[in-house]
């Protein structure tokens, strides 16, 4: 019976340090600017759209699964300016307007870290949209990836830059017929902060 006793306490001690080696994970805030690129099929005498610019700010929540990888997920807000161009007018001219679109994503991302300061991110990406533009609704799961590099000021604290393509509405919640989508090139600047 002391034995069994002796045992449990012994593996208790064991498995409270073992815990103690596993990092809680890490916070992060950012910032993100970037252009679209509007995929879509060319259209016979439909006019054409360009995005003109986007920025976002998030937080995320940064859980190591083992020495190199870890597992990501937050939540983004971010506002596309999109312009349209209209086709040309019987009288040679067209005509040019803009719209706002903006989306709430929540990103499930992987990212394998190497050579100490570098890392590479892919994953997976919900979007919401909370305002419609001239675009077909981009809300749907998307893709993002991307590669980074991070540094660390202190043993908590860290910041990082990372440069991402995220694609919206791969698999479309509302789909249209040749349905438009939206491409991003960004750059994200953010700090981490240790648990």
């Amino acid at each position: 019976m002391k034995k069994g006793i002796l045992t449990l306490c012994l593996m208790g001690i064991g498995a409270q340090g073992f815990c103690q080696d596993i990092p809680k994970g890490e916070l992060h805030v950012s910032i993100s600017k970037g252009t679209s690129e509007i995929l879509r099929s060319k259209l016979e005498g439909a006019g054409s759209y360009d995005g003109d610019g986007f920025y976002g700010i998030g937080i995320s929540y940064l859980k190591p699964l083992n020495s190199w990888l870890d597992i990501e997920a937050g939540v983004n807000y971010s506002k596309h300016t999109i312009m349209f161009t209209s086709h040309l007018h019987q009288d040679g001219g067209k005509t040019f307007s803009s719209s706002n679109l903006q989306t709430i994503s929540i990103p499930v991302a992987f990212r394998a870290n190497f050579l100490k300061y570098l890392f590479v991110n892919f994953g997976a990406v919900a979007d919401f949209e909370t305002k419609h533009g001239m675009l077909d609704n981009q809300s749907g799961i998307g893709a993002v990836a991307g590669i980074g590099f991070k540094y660390g000021f202190t043993p908590k604290v860290s910041a990082f830059v990372n440069p991402f393509l995220q694609q919206h509405a791969i698999i479309p919640f509302h789909p249209e017929n040749y349905q438009q989508r939206m491409l991003d090139a960004g750059v994200r600047f953010g700090v981490g902060l240790k648990l």
